[in-house]
C-alpha cells in the first residue's frame, strides 16, 4: 500500500547512478523508476545501457545526443553526421535527433532559439537507414 510521498509520484527517474547501483535500487524499490537519463549520442552510445534498460522495460532518457563531451558542435559538424543529413535532405540535428529516436531512445535538447525548435519538431518524418 503506498504512503506518504509515494501516494503522489507517478514516475521517477534516475540519473548518474552506474548499472550495479541501478540493479542495487530496482530490487528493493517499492515505486519501479521509469527512466534513466544518460549520455547518448552516435560518439558516446551504449549497446549494453540499451540492453539493460529494455531488460528492466526502462525508458532512456538521451542526455546530450546533440553533443558529446564539451566538444562545442563538432557532431553537428562531423563529416559522417553531415553526409548522413546531406543524403536524407535534413539536418544534422534532426539527424542525430531521428538516430536517437531510431535508438529507442528520448533525446532531450536544450534550446531557446526558435528557428532550432521548429528544425527539431519536423523531424518525426525522417527515418535513417540502418547503415
Amino acid at each position: 500500500q503506498s504512503t506518504g510521498l509515494s501516494k503522489s509520484l507517478r514516475n521517477i527517474g534516475l540519473s548518474g547512478f552506474s548499472m550495479a547501483q541501478i540493479e542495487n535500487i530496482l530490487s528493493v524499490a517499492v515505486i519501479k523508476p521509469f527512466a534513466i537519463q544518460a549520455m547518448f549520442n552516435p560518439f558516446s552510445s551504449n549497446a549494453e545501457t540499451i540492453k539493460f534498460c529494455q531488460s528492466h522495460d526502462l525508458l532512456l532518457i538521451a542526455m546530450s545526443p546533440l553533443d558529446y563531451q564539451n566538444s562545442k558542435g563538432k557532431l553537428l559538424s562531423d563529416i559522417v553526421v553531415t553526409e548522413i543529413a546531406r543524403n536524407h535532405s535534413a539536418s544534422p540535428a534532426q539527424t542525430l535527433l531521428a538516430w536517437a529516436i531510431q535508438s529507442q531512445t528520448l533525446p532531450v535538447v536544450q534550446t531557446l532559439n526558435t528557428d532550432h525548435i521548429k528544425e527539431n519538431i519536423m523531424l518525426s518524418d525522417l527515418k535513417l537507414s540502418e547503415k
